[in-house]
């Protein structure tokens, strides 16, 4: 039979594959850079973070190994991972086993994942076997993430929700997954924590005990994160056993110390022991946790998976059997003795320095004490950790203020030392606690020792007694702030820099990616080899000096035109949302300059020297109002002065502490970028000839005029000329890679090329301090100029009343017969109430109102200066704001007197909306036109200033707005969002409504297509609440549809009336009443001085505000009138303490229910909730008439039967809670 041939097979496409081999700087440029600015970060500086340790360079390769890439939900088998687990590096016979019989896991694909986790299982029950309980009796699960998942997966092994629950107090030392409120431990079980005795900072066994009397937890917990002694475990165990609680030991911060035999071990004594691998053992991110009970075993698997996590990290626990692996190591052990070392040494240093450590570290019986068999010990606790805790409280500062711990950890952090603040006992808010957490790990692996320590403490302690610390109003309190001196703050720079390279670092060179090299070339460089220059380095640039006969240069520089290289000199950038201000405030000379537009500037010391000289050049806007600006020719150091007031936390005013130049700004090198593609260097030009020179290359570039700059291209390089001056001098910016080519085609132009002594004979234009701006660094000691502006003066208005656009509303009578009742009002005829005060008033409370504020003031501001014209106005922080967003602020004249309370609404980046009070809406108008005009004197000891750039105004009130005008609405009340979104015209307005927060807002449409600005804002103190900005022709139209769509939930015209009485039940000032008036209240003064930002260097008003606040004896306070049968309290009532003296008198007062509420101005000394007034029922007008009879001869019975016998009040805490509850439509 014939053999049949089979046709031949098809050529194959040749297979490419989707594995992306590129390296990760190729791949993923970002990335790979943040990961080197990463290693530069922990090698430049100095690590004290108790919690973070350097993970062998064996662990990282183990992270990044293949097990990255696979699923494992499961466990190995059993036989692997406990019947032979002692024979699993015979990785041959379990892969035969595996194959026939499988494992636990719910994919295959995982006979290796088995034998890795045994492996990482075997050497963590080697690491903490003890001898009564050896390796093969501990149980290890090595598949928990975190520490917060192994504790977790405790809870739900062994409790129910409810169950008691008995750990060490945050504050004390213990940690979040131990019962804090914060944490789901403390919200689903019943927590009784237990404390440390204040007295010595050890562990107090006998309280701990009683607590578990008393609690009789299910599950006693031993360990913290900031506990810095050995514990007793055999005394937590007999605890634990009578009360019959299983005992948790949390290991996680001594791990490594434990298994080195440095502490006690716990393994055997717990019922179950979880620790982190990350930490003093030095490991990957990650937990495990370990019990001798199989039992309990089995419960934690389940716990672990599926209760807790899905599938396990391989590539996490091949990490910690590489990690388990060192930790067997006499290196390791070494490692861990050499720790406790300079934690010992460490604290002797800081005690030395006079810093003040909690919990007792520093006694010397303990200290002294080497082991627990040293007849000094008294007891085995007394054994040190890793870690300790800085307690602030008692560090005696140079301004008498507390330094908090987040603020110290700040500054610290930016002088290169990182550590972590951490809450001590005693403190009132975790976020501002007063310890910084301090742990030797890190340092000591990088190979400081003991006599390191000495050093590190000093820097430490330099860094916190240099520290100037004050406090801020925050609304909720005072806030910590402090400033260090900018020498200060660079002196301990260097000194840190200097230690971190005395230590070992694991990772490639440090500060490749952000410090020159100390010989870096040019572009130019090989060319002017070439060319035979001399060559010399200048501030690390191997820059040209001469390229030939110097007189021939400097020839070309006062006849031609000679061609410089100015790459040596500094190209910064500084950019951001903030950059414009920054800058302004910065820069002493003009820098006022639109896109495409240069000029000398100068910057001046605090003292009021000139430090630098730069040219600044403004580039076009980016998206969302971001600004850019290139300084060339700067100072190298200008740089790291730049980045430290962008910062914050440096003084630069010898007077002012609180004062902060506006910022964050980012500030780059331009000569290494970031990105290849904004790399620039600099050329110069300068002579008479330069002009000539350009034009023939860019015909652009010599047509620029003073003060401006272009881009274009010379012989196909783009480049960026600037001509910052009317001096024959130009500057070009390029790329590297064609850098070259221009300055090769310059030559042939006819340019000299010339060196730095000719570059240095060039005439530039000079800068002078601008005078006329309000602010910039060395101000206050540049003398002021004159100035011919005007002094703002009001007078009142006094003509006719006017109307709302909804009077007609006013006067229609509702379903019961009622109407407006009509009064005149900041110079308005307004409804004071429909029915009666009380009524509306608990309309709004229960239910909702409906108000007519059509009468306040609307203004806008825009334009790209608008931002700024708002910040130099009012007092609080306008560029916090984002779009759709309100602020309440202030507006001063410059005596520091309140003109106006207002709100400020950013509609855009550059436009704003002012929602002024309607007493004062035309003396603002005024006042903002003639600051936009600059008309008025800012400031009277600095007549000349002036807003620095042009903006928009537009009175939203006046017809010539047109369709742009708006008038507002309120509706207020726990029904309030129901109500809106049924007004709303469609599921994204109504759901838009929903989502709006507490004082931001939306644009939408309501009640049929009428175009309006919602923002969740009122007077009322109520947590819902709307005001609705329409044009006026509309408001009739949203008025009624607002009824209309508010009648099934009880919503109720309400006037003035309600909304006096409201605002001051909850403690809201009037103006003119708590705010301004003829005893010309301050903001502080009223309780809100947080809406007044002192970082601000410079508002209208600033200094003298200043001042008052300082003088000021008076605040003012919330009231109930004792007695519900009281007499009717009226404003200037006088008020007077416990003894009859007059302290101060009433502001406002309201009926609320039966009770009168009010406010009083009083004398601060006696501002205390609680604090009893006496306020006499007599009108002013009546007192003083009272004082002019003095003089007049009365019969004794007769003055008795004149006098008035007062009425009592109680002082209320200042501010009510939010009030009623936000209810949807239905």
């Amino acid at each position: 039979m014939k053999a049949v041939k089979s046709p031949p097979a098809p050529p194959r496409t040749p297979v490419a594959d989707f594995l992306f081999r590129e390296p990760l700087d190729e791949l993923d440029p970002d990335t790979g850079l943040l990961s080197r600015w990463e290693e530069d970060r922990q090698g430049e500086g100095i690590t004290l973070i108790a919690s973070e340790s350097v993970a062998p360079r064996a662990v990282r390769e183990a992270m990044a190994s293949a097990f990255a890439n696979i699923y494992a939900e499961g466990y190995p088998s059993n036989r692997l991972a406990r019947r032979e687990s002692d024979r699993v590096e015979d990785f041959e016979r379990f892969a035969a086993y595996h194959r026939r019989y499988g494992d636990r896991r719910f994919y295959k694909g995982t006979e290796f994942a088995d034998m890795v986790e045994v492996l990482a299982q075997r050497r963590a029950a080697e690491v903490f076997a003890t001898a009564e309980f050896p390796t093969e009796r501990l149980y290890v699960n090595v598949q928990p993430l975190s520490g917060a998942a192994a504790n977790n997966a405790v809870y739900e092994a062994f409790l129910k929700p409810g169950d008691a629950v008995v750990g060490l107090n945050l504050a004390h030392g213990g940690h979040l997954t131990h019962g804090s409120p914060a944490n789901r431990s403390g919200k689903r079980y019943a927590v009784t924590p237990y404390h440390l005795d204040t007295e010595t900072g050890l562990l107090n066994y006998d309280e701990i005990a009683r607590v578990c009397a008393e609690a009789k937890p299910k599950l006693l917990i031993g360990g913290g994160s900031a506990y810095p002694y050995d514990i007793d475990w055999a005394r937590l165990r007999t605890i634990a056993d009578s009360c019959g609680a299983i005992l948790l030991a949390d290991v996680s911060h001594p791990a490594g110390l434990i298994a080195a035999g440095q502490l006690s071990n716990p393994v055997g004594v717990a019922d179950v022991v979880s620790m982190t691998t990350h930490k003093t053992l030095c490991g990957p991110r990650g937990a495990i946790l370990i019990s001798t009970d199989s039992g309990f075993a089995r419960a934690l698997d389940g716990a672990v998976f599926p209760g807790e996590q899905g599938g396990p990290h391989l590539h996490q626990i091949a990490a910690k059997a590489v990690c388990f692996g060192i930790a067997k190591t006499p290196k390791f052990r070494a490692l861990m003795k050499q720790i406790v070392a300079n934690t010992k040494a460490l604290i002797r240093a800081l005690v030395k320095e006079g810093i003040p450590l909690a919990g007792g570290v520093a006694l010397p019986e303990r200290l002294n004490a080497q082991s627990e068999n040293d007849p000094k010990a008294k007891k085995k606790e007394h054994n040190y950790a890793h870690l300790f805790t800085v307690d602030l409280k008692g560090l005696e500062t140079k301004t008498a203020v507390p330094l908090s711990g987040d603020v110290a950890a700040n500054i610290l952090d930016l002088c290169g030392i990182t550590l972590n603040k951490n809450t001590l006992p005693g403190d009132a808010v975790a976020a501002r606690p007063s310890g910084l957490r301090i742990g030797t790990c890190f340092v000591t692996q990088r190979g400081l020792t003991e006599s390191h320590m000495s050093t590190l403490a000093g820097l430490i302690a330099r860094t916190l007694k240099e520290c100037e610390p004050y406090e801020v109003d925050g609304g909720a309190g005072a806030a910590g702030r402090a400033k260090i001196a900018p020498e200060a703050m660079q002196s301990i720079r260097e000194g840190v820099r200097k230690l971190a390279a005395e230590g070992r670092w694991d990772a490639a060179e440090v500060g490749t990616t952000r410090i020159l090299a100390d010989r870096h070339e040019t572009p130019l460089t090989s060319a002017h080899r070439e060319a035979k220059a001399s060559i010399e380095e200048k501030d690390g640039w191997l820059t040209p000096v001469h390229f030939g006969e110097p007189t021939a240069e400097r020839a070309a520089v006062d006849k031609g035109a000679a061609l410089f290289d100015w790459s040596d000199r500094p190209l910064f950038a500084v950019r951001g949302e903030r950059a414009r201000p920054f800058i302004a405030e910065v820069f002493a000379s003009r820098t006022r300059f639109a896109p495409g537009e240069c000029g000398p500037a100068v910057l001046l010391s605090p003292s009021g020297e000139t430090t630098d000289e730069p040219v600044i050049l403004r580039l076009p806007e980016h998206a969302g109002g971001s600004d850019e600006y290139w300084l060339f020719d700067a100072d190298s150091r200008t740089r790291g002065w730049l980045e430290a007031l962008s910062d914050g936390f440096v003084r630069f005013d010898p007077n002012d502490l609180h004062s902060k130049i506006d910022g964050p700004v980012a500030v780059d090198d331009l000569r290494s970028a970031r990105r290849p593609e904004r790399r620039q260097f600099a050329l110069g030009l300068a002579g008479p000839r330069a002009a000539t020179v350009l034009k023939a290359v860019c015909a652009p570039f010599g047509a620029l005029q003073p003060g401006k700059w272009a881009q274009g291209a010379i012989d196909g390089a783009q480049a960026l000329c600037a001509r910052p001056g009317a001096s024959e001098w130009y500057v070009l910016f390029f790329r590297p890679d064609e850098a070259l080519r221009a300055w090769t085609k310059l030559k042939a132009a006819g340019a000299v090329p010339a060196g730095v002594r000719a570059r240095e004979a060039a005439k530039r234009d000079e800068a002078k301090p601008d005078l006329t701006k309000p602010y910039f660094l060395g101000c206050r000691k540049v003398a002021a100029q004159a100035a011919k502006k005007e002094k703002f003066v009001w007078k009142e208005y006094e003509g006719p009343l006017k109307k709302s656009c909804l009077w007609a509303q006013h006067l229609e009578k509702d379903a019961k017969g009622a109407k407006g009742r009509m009064v005149p009002f900041a110079g308005w005829e307004m409804p004071v109430l429909y029915t009666t005060i009380g009524d509306e008033h608990d309309a709004v409370r229960q239910r909702a109102g409906i108000f007519d504020i059509t009468h306040m003031g609307t203004m806008e501001v825009s334009g790209p200066n608008a931002q700024r014209f708002i910040d130099l106005v009012t007092t609080n922080f306008a560029p916090k704001l984002r779009d759709g967003q309100t602020q309440y602020s202030y507006v001063l004249d410059p005596d520091g007197r309140v003109l106006d309370d207002i709100l400020i609404y950013r509609r855009a980046w550059d436009r704003f909306l002012l929602v002024v009070n309607a007493s004062n809406a035309d003396k603002l108008w005024a006042w903002f036109t003639g600051v936009a005009a600059r008309r008025y004197v800012l400031d009277n000891s600095r007549p000349a200033l002036e807003i620095e750039g042009d903006v928009t105004l537009r009175n939203l009130k006046d017809e010539s707005s047109g369709e742009e005008q708006l008038v507002d609405i309120a509706v207020q009340g726990p029904k309030s969002l129901a109500i809106m979104q049924r007004a709303s015209d469609d599921k994204a307005g109504k759901i838009a409504l929903r989502d709006c927060k507490k004082s931001d807002f939306i644009e939408t449409t309501l009640c049929g297509k009428v175009p309006a600005l919602v923002s969740r804002t009122g007077y009322t103190g109520e947590t819902t609440g709307f005001e609705i900005y329409v044009h006026p022709d509309h408001a009739p139209k949203v008025w009624k549809g607002l009824l209309a769509a508010g009648e099934k939930y009880g919503l109720q015209r309400a006037g003035l009336g309600a909304r006096d009485s409201t605002r001051t039940e909850v403690g809201f000032p009037l103006y003119g009443h708590e705010l301004a008036g003829d005893r010309e209240i301050i903001p502080s003064e009223a309780g809100y001085g947080a809406f007044v930002k002192r970082h601000k260097p410079f508002f209208v008003g600033r200094d003298a505000l200043i001042a008052r606040e300082e003088a000021s004896k008076v605040a003012v306070v919330r009231f109930k009138v004792n007695s519900d049968k009281a007499r009717a309290i009226r404003p200037h009532y006088p008020v007077a303490n416990s003894k009859g003296q007059k302290i101060g008198e009433v502001t406002s007062c309201t009926l609320v229910g039966k009770a009168q509420l009010g406010m009083a101005l009083i004398d601060k000394r006696f501002a205390k909730d609680g604090g009893q007034l006496a306020i006499i029922p007599v009108a002013r007008e009546e007192e003083d008439h009272g004082k002019k009879a003095k003089s007049k001869e009365k019969p004794a019975k007769e003055a008795v039967e004149s006098w008035v016998l007062p009425e009592y009040a109680t002082i209320l805490e200042r501010f009510v809670q939010a009030r009623g509850e936000t209810e949807e439509e239905e």
